[in-house]
């Protein structure tokens, strides 16, 4: 891959690729250990060899974002690639904010599942062997189900920039 590296922490949480770029925040990476840098560069890189950006087609951005992001960290974990970034170098106050606000299930469970230092990035069994559009339409009904219970209306809601590295 020939991404640019762009250092983006005026704007960017965490990383983030837009196929030719490589955005990344300083700080965040000082926090990442080398391990945690190899996964985030090789989930950044995943995005473009599955060639997300054009096969989200008109569908939610963040939301398949997170789709993607499911599917990778399932496959860099399988392929032994680096290790996950703990909650603690992942999580940026106003998006812990922003999820505890917006998606309180998944954020109790976020806080259940991954204190203690354990990994904090989107990675579940139950999306094993399933395509970004797959995993994209179970979050996108409980994202509408979610919205219903808060009494708003279908669609929104976002799933925020839960990236398992940022993007």
């Amino acid at each position: 891959m020939r991404l640019e590296l762009v250092d983006a922490t005026a704007w960017c949480p965490t990383a983030a690729t837009d196929f030719k770029h490589l955005y990344y925040n300083r700080d965040f990476i000082d926090r990442c250990s080398l391990d945690e840098t190899k996964f985030v560069i090789a989930h950044e890189v995943m995005h473009c060899v599955y060639d997300h950006f054009s096969r989200r087609d008109e569908r939610d951005p963040r939301l398949y974002n997170c789709a993607g992001d499911y599917v990778i960290n399932l496959e860099l974990k399988d392929l032994g690639i680096g290790s996950f970034p703990s909650s603690d170098t992942m999580m940026d106050p106003a998006y812990e904010e922003f999820i505890k606000e917006n998606f309180p299930d998944r954020y109790r469970k976020y806080k259940k599942e991954f204190s203690g230092g354990e990994p904090g990035v989107l990675c579940e069994e139950k999306y094993r062997d399933m395509s970004s559009e797959e995993v994209y339409e179970i979050l996108k009904k409980e994202q509408d189900e979610q919205d219903k219970q808060n009494g708003k209306g279908e669609g929104d809601g976002q799933c925020g920039d839960c990236d398992g590295s940022g993007e």
